[in-house]
């Protein structure tokens, strides 16, 4: 399988101000980090683009929070999402990560996982090592490929391409 990024970052909206920093330390340990309010465009369906992040991605990280489990929220869609994509996945294979903002209980439908308290002074550090190990045994994220990039590729092994233009009616 081919995946899009390493880590979606599944948070309430009332917590954003935790979890930005968070997607930006991630983003500078290297990972590739699946986050709303960058990765989701004006226009287009939210539901399908976090949907689609959920699916494509090798790790889904939940941030919980007494905000995350006291509040009515897609946050919780999400994770029942997360839940389906895992029942996939071979036995053994690490795809949900809790971790806590603060001392909150565990949704009982992940309560037999472990979790990270990122509130704690190793949280952030445990956290690095957990994601780094884990997504090294896993397939990479696909790069990025532009058409440009396609056709360049078999126009160097002498294929003939025939380049149309989208707008051209």
């Amino acid at each position: 399988m081919s995946y899009k990024c390493d880590v979606f970052l599944c948070h309430s909206k009332r917590d954003v101000d935790m979890a930005r920093p968070l997607y930006e330390q991630m983003k500078e340990w290297g990972f590739t980090v699946w986050f709303d309010e960058e990765d989701l465009l004006p226009g287009q369906s939210w539901r399908d683009g976090i949907e689609d992040g959920i699916k494509n991605c090798r790790i889904f990280l939940i941030c919980l929070s007494s905000t995350w489990i006291s509040e009515k929220s897609y946050a919780h869609k999400e994770l029942k999402l997360a839940l389906d994509v895992a029942q996939q996945l071979p036995d053994g294979r690490v795809f949900i990560i809790p971790a806590k903002f603060d001392d909150c209980k565990i949704p009982s439908s992940i309560c037999d996982l472990q979790w990270v308290n990122l509130y704690e002074s190793k949280g952030f550090d445990r956290l690095r090592k957990s994601l780094a190990m884990y997504l090294k045994s896993l397939t990479p994220v696909a790069p990025a490929t532009s058409v440009k990039t396609v056709i360049a590729f078999f126009k160097e092994r002498g294929w003939h391409v025939y380049e149309l233009d989208p707008w051209d009616g």
